[in-house]
Parts: structure tokens; sequence; C-alpha cells
């Protein structure tokens, strides 16, 4: 039994562009539209499986086992069994119930799994802007897609250059407001001090930072 299909989630926030202007604030906004939508677990960790399709998936395959010995009334019955006999086919009834069991469980589970992911990498997708995506939309999981943003914005809002050059780019930007541009650039300002000092820079005598 296929798992039911369920309606996929549109994002709806602020979208990354692959300058870094508005990394921090679209991080904030979509880690927690992921969270509401049961998505972000998925990010963080490839094998993550939500509980609740573990739960449906056990519960499911009860009643299919069910109605496989009713079905196949021969293959489990215990009918004519005694002593010994009947110790050794309750033993061999057992295995068949955990096999089918099983079975159903890594199938439904993994199926499941399989759409949710695919609604996953959808969500963080779409909270990409076209020209990001056509960068980096050679990613087949939610886990992959994750990992290479963090990698690939993580580093670049660490970046002098990167972040001399979205500096220059903010100041000619006319679709933002007053507030936001001074936030950014507060935050860009920030980050420019902190890339530019050396590893051991609390190390350095207050001439040698003059």
């Amino acid at each position: 039994m296929s798992p039911p299909a369920s309606t996929i989630t549109a994002y709806s926030g602020i979208l990354l562009d692959d300058a870094y202007k508005f990394y921090a604030a679209w991080r904030t906004t979509f880690e927690k539209a992921a969270v509401t939508a049961g998505f972000f677990s998925l990010y963080t960790n490839e094998n993550y499986c939500p509980p609740r399709i573990e739960t449906d998936a056990y519960t499911i395959s009860q009643a299919k086992l069910q109605v496989d010995k009713i079905r196949n009334d021969a293959k489990y019955s215990i009918d004519g069994y005694t002593g010994d006999a009947l110790e050794q086919r309750l033993a061999a009834v057992k295995r068949l119930e955990q096999d089918f069991t099983r079975k159903f469980l890594d199938e439904y589970i993994a199926e499941s799994l399989a759409a949710l992911r695919v609604q996953a990498k959808a969500f963080l997708f779409n909270s990409l802007t076209p020209i990001l995506q056509h960068v980096i939309g050679s990613h087949a999981s939610p886990f992959t897609l994750w990992a290479a943003l963090m990698a690939r914005h993580e580093a670049g809002t660490r970046d002098p250059m990167i972040l001399f050059a979205t500096l220059t780019q903010l100041k000619y930007s006319e679709d933002i407001s007053a507030e936001t541009l001074f936030t950014t650039l507060d935050d860009h300002i920030n980050l420019i001090e902190t890339a530019t000092l050396p590893a051991n820079a609390d190390a350095l005598t207050a001439r040698e930072v003059m």
C-alpha cells in the first residue's frame, strides 16, 4: 500500500539570492517556515524519518497482516499441530508475521520518505531566486541541497571581497527600505571587520591593531 498523497506546502517568505545580501534574514525566515511545515530536520539529518511516518506504517502493517492472514489461512494455520511440532509451527508463523510486517514497513517508510523529501526539496528550492536555482539546483536531495547552500553562503558571508562587493551593490539598491538598508550595512560592516582580522587578533597589542 502506497502512502497517501499529501498537498505540497508552498514557501512564501523572503528569497535567497546569490549576492549574500539577505542571507541572515532569509535563513531566519526560512528556518521558521521549514519547522512549521515539518521539513527542517530533513535538511540537517540525512537519515531523519518523522515519527508519524513510522507510527502510521506500523498501524497500517498490522491491518494489512490481518487481511493477509484471512486471505491465506493455510499459510498461517496451526491446525493439526501438537506438542513440539506445535511449538515449531508457532515459531514459524511468528517469523512469517514478522517478515510480512518488516517488508511492509520498509516499503511504506521508503515511499513516504521519498515523497516527503521531494516536497522538502521543492520547499527549499522555491525559497531561492531563479539565478541561484540555476547555479545550485542539481542536488537531488533536500539534505545535500541544504548542505551546499550552507557551505556556499556561510563561506561567502565571511569572504571580505564578497562583502565589499555586496556593500557596493547595496549602495545602488532601490528596492529595499532604509531600515533594511542600514541594518544590512551594519551587519556587513561587522562581518568585514571580523573577516579581515587575523586568527590571533585577541593577542594583538593596541599598537599592532592600529
